[in-house]
C-alpha cells in the first residue's frame, strides 16, 4: 500500500509511467552526503581533482557528483569514479577511494565517528545540488483513490509514533534491534540518536523545493519532461504536525 522511497527515485519512476504519488516526507533535506577521511579529508569541491572517488553507480548520483565538480569548475573526467556498489564505508576506510559519495549523515557519518576516524561529512545540498526529500512516502494513485481514509490514519499513526521516539529514543532503539537481532546495539543507538532530529514533524513536502529539483533531473537529462509538483506530490493525506 505505501513504500519509503527517495524523491529523485519517485521522480524517476513517475517518468517511466508509473502512476506513483508522494504523500509525506520522512526527512525533508539531503542525508546523501560527500564523505572524506583522514588530515586530507575533502572540504570544498575542487579537492577533488585527481582524487578517487567511491560512488554506488547510481546515475542521480553521478549527476549530483557532476553539479558538485562544476562548482569548481571541473568535470568527471577530472576525478577517478570507482564504483563500489554498496561497499562505501570499507573502500573508504580501507584506501580503495580517498572520498565517497553516496553514504548517509546518520548512517556512514555515525559509524565513522564512532570509530574514531577524522573525517568530513557535507551534504550535497550544501555544495551545490539543490534540496530535496531523501526520503518519502510512496503511494500509487489508484490506492489513494479508493481508501483515503486508511492512508490519513496511517499518516496520524506514524506522526504520533514520531512523537514518541523522539521522546524516548532509548525506547526507539530497543524496538530497532528488537526487529533484527543482527544490528549492533552501540551504533543503533548512536544512529537513532542522529536520525531523531531529522525526523519530519510535519512531512509536509514543499512543492516549490520540488519544482526546482524536477528541473534539476531535468536539466541533467534524468528526466525528459518536468511534471508540476501538483502531479507527483500531496499534501491533503496529513495528519497534522507533530505536537511537542
Amino acid at each position: 500500500d505505501l513504500a519509503i522511497s527517495y524523491e529523485p527515485e519517485l521522480l524517476l519512476a513517475r517518468a517511466k509511467g508509473a502512476k506513483l504519488v508522494s504523500i509525506g516526507a520522512l526527512v525533508q533535506k539531503p542525508l546523501t552526503s560527500l564523505i572524506s577521511l583522514g588530515p586530507k579529508a575533502v572540504k570544498e569541491p575542487g579537492e577533488l581533482e585527481d582524487k578517487k572517488v567511491g560512488t554506488a553507480g547510481i546515475p542521480y548520483q553521478d549527476a549530483y557528483l557532476k553539479t558538485i565538480l562544476a562548482r569548481a569548475k571541473l568535470t568527471p573526467s577530472d576525478v577517478d569514479t570507482v564504483n563500489v556498489g554498496y561497499g562505501l564505508l570499507p573502500a573508504l576506510v580501507g584506501g580503495q577511494a580517498q572520498a565517497m559519495l553516496g553514504g548517509f549523515s546518520n548512517v556512514e557519518g555515525v559509524d565513522l565517528r564512532l570509530r574514531g576516524k577524522g573525517h568530513v561529512v557535507t551534504p550535497v545540498d550544501k555544495l551545490g545540488v539543490p534540496t530535496y526529500d531523501e526520503l518519502v512516502l510512496v503511494a500509487r494513485r489508484d490506492r489513494l483513490e479508493e481508501d483515503p481514509q486508511a492512508i490519513r490514519l496511517f499518516l496520524g499513526a506514524l506522526a504520533r509514533g514520531t512523537a514518541a521516539a523522539v521522546k524516548s529514543p532509548a525506547a526507539a532503539t530497543e524496538a530497532v534491534l528488537t526487529a533484527n537481532k543482527d544490528l549492533d546495539p552501540k551504533l543503533t543507538r548512536a544512529e537513532v540518536d542522529a536520525t531523531l532530529p531529522l525526523l519530519s514533524k510535519s512531512g509536509r513536502l514543499d512543492e516549490a523545493a520540488w519544482r526546482t529539483f524536477i528541473a534539476w533531473m531535468n536539466e541533467n537529462e534524468l528526466i525528459a519532461a518536468r511534471p508540476a509538483p501538483a502531479e507527483v506530490l500531496s499534501n491533503e493525506y496529513l495528519a497534522g504536525e507533530i505536537p511537542d
